[in-house]
């Protein structure tokens, strides 16, 4: 009959090893298992009663890679300190502060922050789509700066914030956060402006196309991009309900709102004081993944193209023509009025004949659009097929 358990066949063996009629080796025969293990069985019943038949467990007595109860509440106690940081980060300030100690890995840490119920199982973000628009990939500081407004939120004295945010792509350096009591062109050229005499001039502007970073007119361009433009500044859309094209100012955005409004403050004073904290501690003291767990400010340094006190006035080649923006955003061509957009109001654009009653308009280096029959019937520039080929082409259809 087979027994029901281990500890039941040890038993047995000891009974019938205290009658005293059977020798060591006729009962290994009898059960099964070697002499030695008899012996062992012998040994411990002997030793330690019948308790001492029982499983033991086979976990070793004491384990070396054990993190220390020290580390653990020192990774516990910064966690509370800042709640929203994870382990990588926790692991990377916890390395530079106690270089005297065995840091575990991130994962141990987020383990140890688990046990004790501070991290919750997030769900995967679904992936993003790849952009239909190529965007310039910074690869160095001030190559391009993303630009954004943080949704309004109102404050403790009934006033509505909206922040204004600007970051270094490639570095994660937040350069600027002012909180504004609105997101009109005045106030936002008046930051931007300061902006640019601290840190000098990006050569690309990523921003959506919502005012005052875009508009309806030609090539989505607004008044604050066309002075980008007069600073050698190329402005840069993402495309519409496409967020993640600007992803990483998105992430900061949520620890922004995170840190510094929930709950806000009780004015706009010391809302922006909230504000440049935040900025510090994010720029000097939070480590950054992307970055290899340093903070941006150890990358990040100013532009070497200084804010100029006058900005620069297109010229063009002496074969252009030119024509002045009116008021209403139009110019005046063979007797007709085509618009380009209140953008352009009051500047000077440039009109190179390509081909046969086919000009190209230009503000500067940037082509605006085309000229031909079709667009001075619709008393508008057409946007510029690529490549510009044959007046055929740039009809549109009927």
């Amino acid at each position: 009959m087979p027994w029901k358990s281990k500890v039941e066949q040890r038993r047995a063996l000891i009974v019938a090893w205290e009658t005293g009629r059977y020798s060591k080796s006729e009962l290994a025969v009898a059960y099964g298992v070697s002499r030695k293990t008899v012996s062992k069985w012998i040994g411990r019943y002997q030793g330690g009663g019948r308790e001492s038949l029982e499983d033991r467990s086979r976990a070793p007595r004491t384990r070396p890679t054990k993190t220390s109860d020290e580390v653990a509440q020192l990774a516990l106690s910064l966690r509370q300190e800042r709640p929203r940081w994870g382990a990588d980060k926790i692991r990377a300030v916890l390395v530079e502060r106690r270089p005297d100690m065995q840091i575990p890995t991130a994962r141990t840490i987020h383990r140890i922050l688990r046990e004790a119920d501070l991290v919750k199982a997030k769900r995967r973000p679904p992936r993003p789509r790849p952009p239909k628009t190529k965007l310039t990939e910074g690869t160095r500081p001030n190559q391009v700066w993303s630009v954004d407004y943080k949704g309004p939120f109102v404050l403790g004295n009934g006033q509505t914030c909206y922040p204004l945010t600007i970051a270094d792509h490639h570095t994660r350096y937040l350069i600027a956060c002012c909180a504004q009591t609105s997101e009109s062109e005045r106030i936002t050229k008046q930051n931007f402006e300061k902006t640019f005499e601290e840190f000098g001039l990006p050569d690309v502007i990523r921003s959506d196309r919502g005012r005052p970073f875009g508009s309806t007119g030609i090539l989505g361009l607004s008044r604050l991009n066309v002075w980008f433009l007069t600073l050698g500044i190329r402005p840069e859309h993402i495309e519409p309900a496409r967020p993640d094209q600007n992803g990483r100012h998105e992430r900061m955005h949520r620890t922004l709102k995170a840190e510094t409004a929930n709950p806000p403050e009780f004015d706009l004073l010391t809302q922006q004081a909230a504000f440049d904290d935040f900025r510090g501690d994010f720029n000097e003291v939070r480590p950054h993944q992307a970055l290899g767990q340093i903070p941006p400010a150890r990358l990040y340094s100013s532009s070497d193209r200084s804010y100029p006190r006058r900005t620069q006035v297109p010229t063009y080649p002496a074969h252009y023509k030119t024509r002045r923006v009116l008021k209403d955003g139009e110019i005046s061509w063979k007797h007709h009025r085509l618009r380009l957009g209140s953008a352009f109001r009051g500047r000077t654009v440039g009109l190179c004949e390509v081909s046969d009653d086919l000009w190209i308009v230009s503000f500067g280096s940037l082509e605006l659009g085309v000229i031909d029959d079709e667009a001075i019937a619709l008393g508008r520039v057409l946007p510029r097929p690529t490549p510009v080929a044959r007046k055929a082409d740039l009809r549109l259809p009927h």
